[in-house]
């Protein structure tokens, strides 16, 4: 009786860590598909918004002050206001342009009475590297979530 209670014991244990072994690797599967369904969907949605923007009124921007008075600005700052509107899971959306080697805001989805309003030439002095690759590769680039003055 003690040697088969032993096996049993063994076998036990053999098929608890195969199966704490499977669930491991289910669970890290799940989590790398929802990543990748996730990081899919942003960039989607990335590109309808880029190809709903017109493209023409984005070249008459300047990233500075006298945008604030052109119809093209007020245009844009309308459509970026409706996606954020629309699409919950975000809480800004915004265009910026890479200027004299720094990154200066177009235009932003916040009216322009929040304290989160980021006028037309506002210089982004918390970019990293990386918010410089775009302009480089001309390639899309989807980041780690990271923190500045307007929260995460």
């Amino acid at each position: 009786m003690n040697k088969q209670f032993k096996k049993m014991n063994i076998s036990f244990v053999i098929a608890f860590l195969g199966m704490a072994l499977l669930s491991g690797y289910y669970i890290s599967y799940i989590n790398n598909y929802t990543i990748h369904e996730a990081s899919k969907h942003a960039i989607e949605l990335s590109r309808t918004i880029e190809a709903s923007l017109n493209k023409e009124a984005l070249k008459n921007l300047r990233a500075d002050e006298s945008d604030l008075d052109k119809t093209e600005y007020s245009m844009i700052k309308d459509s970026l206001m409706t996606v954020v509107k629309i699409n919950q899971d975000l809480k800004f959306a915004y265009l910026y342009k890479l200027v004299d080697d720094e990154i200066r805001f177009m235009v932003d989805s916040e009216p322009s009475d929040s304290p989160d309003y980021s006028p037309p030439g506002q210089l982004y002095t918390e970019a990293s590297p990386h918010h410089f690759e775009p302009f480089q590769s001309r390639k899309i680039l989807l980041t780690e979530p990271f923190d500045d003055r307007w929260g995460r």
